[in-house]
Order: structure tokens, then sequence, then C-alpha cells
């Protein structure tokens, strides 16, 4: 009987160690992922445009004229679009500034124009063929180049001509 009481105190024990060692692994790799609390993380706001912008508060950046084939639609049809894409740059601000981005800016025209054919390259006719449809596609081209040059600069986009032409 003896033996056996001392088997079962070192099963016993052996069974609260290896609880232990779980718990405990457990809480180190609990502290190793972190407390997701909101004021450890800080946002970075974008800065809102200026208020009350005219037009002559906007220079214009001229892209060009695109001739460019949007995404297939869900019936398989495809369709292009022939426009031209006119940047709204803000003049109100340092005139340096705006002097540097718009050279910046014309010597990275071509990655610009890179990124105005991306977007319509995922837009397809049915979502680009209304006026809203049409701005959306601005506000998703203005947001894209303001990404990509680190600038809210960039106001609005706008089409000068506009055409679309399904197949």
């Amino acid at each position: 009987m003896d033996k056996s009481k001392l088997m079962m105190f070192i099963i016993i024990g052996l069974l609260v160690l290896l609880l232990g060692t779980v718990v405990g692994v457990t809480v180190y790799l609990i502290g190793l992922v972190g407390d997701d609390r909101p004021e450890e993380f800080q946002v970075e706001q974008e800065a809102p445009p200026p208020p009350n912008l005219s037009l002559r508060d906007l220079d214009e950046f001229n892209l060009g004229d695109f001739l460019t084939n949007l995404a297939v639609d869900p019936d398989g049809r495809s369709a292009v679009v022939i426009t031209e894409v006119v940047l709204g740059i803000n003049n109100t601000g340092d005139v340096t500034e705006l002097s540097e981005f718009m050279d910046i800016l014309e010597a990275s025209r071509h990655l610009a124009r890179g990124h105005v054919n991306d977007v319509f390259g995922n837009l397809t006719y049915g979502e680009v063929r209304t006026p809203e449809g049409r701005a959306a596609a601005g506000e998703e081209i203005r947001l894209r180049l303001q990404s990509a040059f680190e600038s809210n600069l960039i106001i609005v986009v706008g089409f000068s001509d506009w055409m679309l032409q399904r197949n």
C-alpha cells in the first residue's frame, strides 16, 4: 500500500508540474503578443483640404490623354475609356513647396499615368458610365496619387473629355 500511495503522489505531482508549465507558457505567449489598447496606436490623420477653395486656388496639371481598357464586366463584355485627366493642385500654400511638388510631378509623369491606368483597369463600364461613377473614379485616382506622391496638394481630379466605348 505504501508503494501505491507514493506512486499516486508522484503522478499527482507530475500532473501539477505539467499544468503549471502549460499555464506559464500560455501567460508568456500572451505577453509576447501584447496589449491592443487604442492609446498605444497613433493614427496619422490626413490633413483635410483647405476650406472654400475656388478654381483660382488650383493650378492645373494635365496628365494627358488616356485610351485605356476597363475591366471586363461580369457579362463578359469589355469597354474602353478615352479621356484627358487634369489634376487640380492647391496653390494657396507655400510657393516653394508647390514648385517642388510640381517639379516632382512633372519628373514622375509616367508613374502618375501608370497609377491612373491601374485605377481604370480595375473599373468596369457599369461602374463609370454614370456621372457618379466618373466622380468616384476621379476620387480613387486622387487618393492613389496622394498616396504615391505623399502629398495632399492634389485636391481634385477632373476629366476634360470623357468617352466610353463598349465592345
